[in-house]
């Protein structure tokens, strides 16, 4: 569930103290396969903090959470019956592709209220790249100017000019046990600022069989759709979803670097590979329409990559062929093989 590389770089979790850093891993542990939080001190304590001499207060885990939460790392919801939850916000391939059977009942994320969650931080994110070329703006004020035309490009507000306020704390369905929560410390009025699962169970259950929702629907076979590039498409704005579709091939990229230990530095997401990815997402979608299918589709062709010992350096020339889009996304024949090789059936 822990990509490396995001635990010691990611910008959001930067952004957090030392002590909310150091105890990031311990909450993930405490989180359910679902990637979700029971936001409850006793429950924490109990299911990540296991065998600790001094395992935190109620009020640390508190200003870590509100962290989590400031910089866009969590978002927080109530469940039916007033309990608080957080959902994480990482790559859904690091969660795996199976989902705990015990883990069912607990209440999924309000789907709007999350979507605005993480559209929220996304515009933080322009706002903030913007703030170094607003000082190097204003250090060459007197610059002449030019009668050329120049790009139509829109200008950067001030720094958080205008930061949301979460009116409540948005409400999801499901049951959940009657322990006490911290929710006295999320009140209504959380204010979404500067920034960038659960604990032991009464009784737990040994069915381990993987839930239906986790086996995508499979639809008639097909290849995947070109994209056609043109002058105008690239001046005019973003479709509505690609923006999105961009953000899923870019999760699957950083696990796919996470998992093979190579470096952004040295391997890019440059435009090729996120066509092929955009590609490949595609006819995920197709496939499998249902929720996070498509994203959980194409990190399970990562997954066969990895099981696939040739592919990985089991071979007379000791070398390692896994390339984005050669050895995964080349074509829909590769990404079925890909899956085939992590025992991925895509025909249920």
């Amino acid at each position: 569930m822990i990509d490396p590389h995001g635990l010691t770089h990611g910008e959001r979790i930067r952004a957090c103290s030392d002590e909310a850093r150091l105890n990031f891993p311990c909450l993930l542990a405490a989180s359910n396969s679902y990637g979700r939080l029971r936001m409850c001190a006793e429950r924490i304590v109990e299911a990540g903090y296991v065998g600790y001499n001094s395992p935190p207060s109620e009020e640390q885990l508190v200003d870590w959470l509100r962290e989590y939460h400031d910089n866009f790392l969590l978002f927080v919801y109530k469940a039916s019956d007033g309990s608080l939850w957080g959902q994480w916000d990482v790559p859904k391939p690091l969660l795996g592709k199976y989902r705990r059977k015990c883990d069912l009942n607990s209440p999924a994320p309000p789907a709007e209220e999350l979507q605005a969650f993480k559209e929220r931080y996304t515009a933080s994110r322009r706002k903030s790249a913007g703030k170094a070329s607003n000082k190097i703006f204003a250090a060459f004020s007197e610059a002449p100017e030019s009668s050329a035309r120049s790009e139509n490009v829109p200008e950067i507000s001030e720094y958080f000019e205008n930061a949301e306020v979460i009116t409540e704390i948005p409400e999801a369905s499901g049951n959940s046990e009657e322990i006490p929560e911290i929710s006295e410390e999320f009140p209504h009025g959380v204010v979404v600022g500067i920034g960038v699962d659960v604990g032991v169970v009464k009784k737990q259950t040994k069915d381990m069989s993987i839930p239906a929702e986790s086996h995508p629907k499979a639809a008639p076979p097909g290849s995947l759709a070109p994209v056609t590039k043109t002058p105008q498409a690239e001046e005019s704005p973003p479709k509505q979803g690609e923006a999105e579709a961009r953000a899923i091939v870019t999760h699957v990229f950083e696990y796919y670097l996470a998992q093979l230990g190579r470096k952004k530095s040295q391997y890019e997401l440059t435009r090729k590979r996120m066509k092929k990815g955009l590609d490949a997402l595609r006819e995920c979608k197709r496939r499998f329409p249902d929720g996070d299918s498509a994203e959980i589709a194409m990190g399970a062709a990562v997954d066969g990559l990895l099981a696939n010992k040739f592919l990985m350096g089991a071979n007379d020339r000791n070398r390692r062929y896994v390339d984005w889009i050669d050895n995964l996304y080349k074509d829909v024949e590769t990404m079925e093989k890909r899956w085939e090789d992590g025992g991925f059936d895509a025909n249920v």
